[in-house]
């Protein structure tokens, strides 16, 4: 029980409803800027001199390192958003 409550005691202050808000608006801009990306990726045209099967695997590995990008940039900026709305609310307040 004491293990429990000290995990507890360990753990970050949970996010209020504004801090959900911007992390949500922030997920969907990152959402909807790949989504254009993988658009623009998947519209290009195949290279007459390129066999499809060399074309289609560009394509693929152009498409993960988007994806880990993205997914690099949605774990930090919430984070930096929050931080800096923390920060920008507490300047105001002096």
């Amino acid at each position: 029980m004491s293990e429990m409550a000290r995990l507890q005691g360990s753990l970050p202050a949970r996010p209020g409803p504004e801090e959900v808000q911007i992390a949500q608006q922030t997920l969907s801009r990152v959402d909807a800027a790949l989504a254009t990306r993988l658009e623009e990726l998947f519209s290009q045209p195949r290279p007459a001199a390129v066999p499809n099967p060399v074309f289609r695997a560009f394509q693929e590995m152009r498409e993960d390192v988007l994806r880990s990008q993205v997914g690099k940039n949605s774990f930090q900026l919430p984070r930096l958003s929050l931080h800096c709305k923390r920060e920008s609310h507490s300047l105001s307040s002096i």
